[in-house]
């Protein structure tokens, strides 16, 4: 039976089909029809058939990426005048993966798409402490070409963010399009304002140019990165923190914030480290104490809350004074208010499995 996942335009981890599934209206225009797939995985589930105003989370649009590329053989989708055959995309992260930096591997990448004669060109340039990742192809339509671009700067922040172990932090999302459906929001992908631009663009603090790049390539790099992207969008989403046990910084942040809520200056004196270096070592690690204060709040104080226990109970339990408070605690520390808390189910388990299955599946095909 499907799974009805009930969400609309204004759900932050959603865009809709019909601004992202035009690629997919294109292949069956050319005789292939990729809906078919989509429906049997359960997307649109709940909504009926799917259709414009059907929302589509990240591994929902990342295997109606996979379905059309194999349907097209075509890691463009068919969408421009110069093909770039399955595998290719493959070819371009194994290439990234073998540099030291960040910025190593971008280059790469510019250099890559140049030589292969790819109808995407990317471009990279530095100014005001901020990286510019431009992206143009040579569509001939206009409305085509600013949904290829956006999702080939997907394919791009994906296996940035698989090399440096995070999600790399956008900052905006430049767009050509005048009627992006999320203008002036945020991009539920790339987790960044959706802004006008004279180039499709990703746009990112350029510190991160100089972190070293963690992930080495597996047999199939594209879907081990893409299995990252996933995760890492399911954890932002529910709010969480999973890598606890591990021997990081931001792990032993976690630990600490678990036993009882701390503020910031106050964890460094705990954790015997200077503020200045524990900022450091948390953004190396794609964290910040404000996300780790908000994941831990939500572990400790949510069950209880959605259980029906009353505010003060649940405020003595975690050492507070009184129920106001926590409340003046919980809103200073994660811009939640008790309604939300209550609200974030922590039984969550990301997307659904058969659209990972049937993902896995399609990916394995392009190697």
């Amino acid at each position: 039976m499907m799974q009805s996942r009930p969400a609309t335009y204004s759900d932050p981890a959603v865009m809709p089909f019909g601004w992202i599934g035009r690629t997919a209206r294109l292949a069956a225009e050319a005789g292939v029809d990729v809906l078919p797939g989509l429906a049997d995985a359960g997307v649109g589930a709940g909504d009926g058939p799917l259709q414009d105003a059907s929302p589509v989370d990240p591994a929902e649009y990342l295997l109606m990426c996979a379905l059309v590329i194999n349907a097209v053989d075509d890691e463009m989708h068919g969408a421009a005048r110069t093909r770039m055959l399955r595998g290719t995309a493959n070819l371009v992260v194994q290439a990234m993966a073998a540099n030291r930096t960040l910025q190593g591997a971008i280059e790469t990448a510019v250099r890559f798409f140049v030589i292969a004669g790819a109808y995407c060109r990317i471009e990279l340039s530095v100014s005001d402490g901020e990286a510019h990742l431009r992206i143009r192809s040579d569509s001939g339509d206009m409305r085509l070409q600013q949904v290829v671009e956006e999702m080939f700067g997907t394919y791009l922040h994906i296996q940035l963010s698989h090399m440096l172990g995070f999600l790399l932090p956008i900052t905006r999302f430049g767009t050509t399009s005048p009627d992006h459906p999320l203008q002036g929001r945020r991009h539920p992908y790339f987790l960044a304002p959706v802004t006008s631009s004279n180039a499709t663009a990703l746009v990112f603090p350029a510190k991160y140019l100089a972190f070293p790049c963690r992930a080495r390539p597996d047999i199939n790099p594209l879907l081990e990165g893409e299995l990252a992207w996933i995760s890492h969008h399911t954890e932002r989403r529910d709010g969480r923190f999973h890598a606890r046990e591990a021997d990081t910084a931001s792990a032993e942040v976690f630990r600490r914030l678990l036993v009882r809520d701390l503020g910031f200056d106050a964890c460094c004196r705990e954790l015997a480290i200077g503020a200045a270096e524990l900022r450091q070592r948390l953004a190396n690690e794609g964290a910040s104490f404000r996300l780790l204060r908000r994941a831990a709040l939500i572990e400790r104080a949510g069950p209880a809350l959605r259980a029906g226990s009353g505010l003060d109970d649940v405020a003595d339990a975690l050492g507070y004074s009184d129920g106001r408070s926590f409340r003046r605690a919980l809103k200073a520390a994660t811009g939640l208010g008790i309604a939300d808390l209550r609200r974030i189910d922590l039984t969550s388990t990301g997307p659904a499995p058969s659209v990972l299955a049937r993902l896995k599946f399609e990916k394995e095909r392009q190697t």
